[in-house]
């Protein structure tokens, strides 16, 4: 099974902001170690893929005519193609969350549809204790809550 990481934009209300989840697959990526630069443009990492462009355009300007470090570039290329179908995922996430999205959940599932099912039918979310009222008033007293105090009397 795959991990999917749940993104959703934090200045939004509760209920717009459901539908603005992100899911990403937090995984290897075939279509990014083939096609690196267009993954990477595809998922509007425009910094990232410009930098993996300059750098095939740069190290290929090495190349000669006559192909002498032709090996050189291949070897470039490969771990290049690597590196962007490895950390892909990773920088989307980056991306996201500096665009003002919180991590909500990791769901692990087949696929996207999936990960969207499971995230539709879990469990209610939440808030943080310090959000939460108070269900039972403090006391300073316990005492008088017990059935039988601490000297034994009812």
């Amino acid at each position: 099974m795959t991990s999917f990481v749940v993104l959703q934009h934090d200045g939004e209300t509760t209920a717009k902001a459901s539908e603005k989840n992100v899911f990403v697959r937090d995984a290897f990526s075939i279509f990014a170690l083939v096609f690196p630069i267009l993954w990477l443009f595809w998922h509007r990492l425009w910094i990232a893929g410009g930098c993996v462009l300059i750098l095939f355009v740069a190290v290929s300007a090495f190349v000669d005519q006559n192909g002498s470090f032709l090996w050189l570039l291949m070897v470039f290329n490969i771990l290049l193609s690597l590196a962007v179908a490895i950390e892909g995922s990773a920088w989307r996430m980056a991306a996201l969350r500096l665009s003002g999205y919180k991590d909500r959940a990791i769901i692990e599932a087949e696929n996207s549809e999936q990960a969207q099912l499971k995230w539709a039918l879990r469990e209610p979310y939440y808030e943080p204790i310090s959000m939460r009222k108070a269900l039972v008033p403090l006391q300073s007293n316990y005492d008088d809550d017990l059935i039988f105090s601490a000297n034994g009397q009812s």
